[in-house]
């Protein structure tokens, strides 16, 4: 498997089970195979640089020329060399093509490691949520099975009721089906992460202290131009405007005539060498089929024209995903505010008022079990907001983190080029 710093570094050991998140990304970078793939054909696309600036193999011959049917016989041969040439113009349009094709591919692979990374985050900051909501739900259901021990212990000595013991078995065996679903959604969080990683999906997991949460982000205006600026995949499709352009060009080269030289030596049966040396200079004529020429032309304005559309269609998803993660973001941050700041506070001063109220004979034992379930479902939720807050900052990450577009130009050694989503 490739390193992030090029094909030839190594991959690495596994990272340790309570790895940083970032130590998760790197490690991902090095070792997703999907990654891999389109890495891959990166470097394709740039061996075919020197295929378009190349030159048609040149033809060696010999012509023996005889004056009967036997073999061992002939006057003379006439050896030959023969080099095709494009016309003027053509091996640049096409090494230009292939060049702008290469970065093309090389932004998609910059592409496609921001999204890899920004999805080992969001599984990171998912898994962590779920350790944390197996913690507080086990916590719970110690504290309801306690409770429903005292309950049945008080109306097996007369002083409770067996309403109050129905509904702390009722409350106990809701919040046991809850564990098990915590610790289900714990396992899949792993596995997930495991599979982004590629490593063994059993693979022990666990998470560091939660995510640094700011305030808002930046505008959505700002992130927009962001955006259209530094997006990969929108440059990868500049790039591939830029190379159908450069295909136009060459099909409008093509009306200009190519060119063979030719350079052939005779030598006679009863010669002591070269007796003579002929040369040519051949070219061929472009212009006797006209509608193959304009067709060709035509072909590569449609090309150019998809990729224009392409581009477009591009940008258009691009700028909804940023909305879309900004408001995920902010929505995330307003509730990670709300719950914690005023939710929470205030189901912890329900459960202890009902507490209370309950231990004093003032109140009733379901009012304990519903605030106790409303400030289960209150820290449940902060959770999940903070790891969807931390999922949209990875998100919008990918989009609008700067990017240096000339490490990926056909003349930089890739295992020289780093990347910094």
């Amino acid at each position: 498997m490739r390193a992030t710093a090029g094909p030839d570094a190594s991959p690495g050991t596994q990272p340790a089970p309570d790895a940083s998140v970032y130590e998760y990304m790197d490690y991902a970078e090095r070792n997703n195979p999907e990654l891999e793939a389109i890495y891959q054909r990166w470097q394709n696309a740039r061996h075919a640089i020197a295929l378009a600036r190349g030159f048609d193999d040149p033809i060696i011959g010999a012509d023996v020329e005889r004056e009967n049917t036997k073999l061992d016989d002939y006057r003379n041969i006439e050896w030959m060399v023969r080099q095709r040439l494009p016309g003027f113009g053509k091996r640049a349009a096409r090494e230009s093509a292939a060049g702008l094709e290469a970065e093309a591919a090389g932004l998609q692979y910059l592409e496609a490691v921001r999204v890899l990374r920004a999805e080992v985050a969001a599984a990171y900051w998912n898994l962590w949520a779920a350790e944390r909501a197996v913690d507080i739900t086990v916590t719970n259901r110690d504290l309801i099975d306690q409770f429903e021990q005292t309950a049945r212990a008080g109306y097996e000595t007369g002083d409770g009721s067996q309403h109050d013991v129905l509904r702390a078995q009722i409350a106990l065996d809701m919040i046991e089906n809850d564990v098990e679903t915590r610790l289900l959604d714990h396992d899949l969080a792993r596995i997930k992460l495991n599979t982004l990683l590629n490593v063994a999906q059993d693979a022990e997991r666990r998470t560091q202290p939660g995510p640094y949460i700011g305030g808002s982000h930046m505008a959505l205006v700002s992130a927009h131009i962001a955006a259209t600026t530094y997006c990969p995949k929108l440059l990868a499709h500049e790039r591939m405007i830029r190379a159908e352009e450069s295909r136009l060009r060459l099909a409008r080269l093509e009306g200009i005539p190519d060119f063979e030289v030719r350079v052939e030596a005779r030598q006679f049966q009863d010669g002591d060498g070269i007796d003579a040396i002929d040369t040519g200079l051949f070219v061929n004529i472009p212009w006797l089929w006209r509608g193959q020429r304009r067709a060709v032309i035509k072909q590569a304005q449609s090309g150019l024209e998809s990729v224009e559309a392409a581009y477009e269609a591009a940008a258009n998803t691009a700028l909804f995903e940023v909305t879309s993660v900004h408001h995920h973001g902010d929505t995330a941050q307003r509730s990670i505010e709300l719950y914690r700041d005023k939710i929470i506070p205030r189901a912890k001063a329900a459960v202890k008022a009902a507490m209370a109220l309950y231990q004093t004979g003032g109140g009733f034992f379901i009012e304990f079990i519903d605030a106790q379930r409303m400030l289960l479902d209150a820290q449940l939720r902060y959770y999940e907001a903070v790891a969807s807050r931390a999922g949209a900052d990875a998100q919008l990450d990918r989009f609008i983190t700067p990017v240096d577009a000339d490490a990926f130009s056909s003349k930089r050694d890739p295992s020289t080029v780093r990347y910094t989503p």
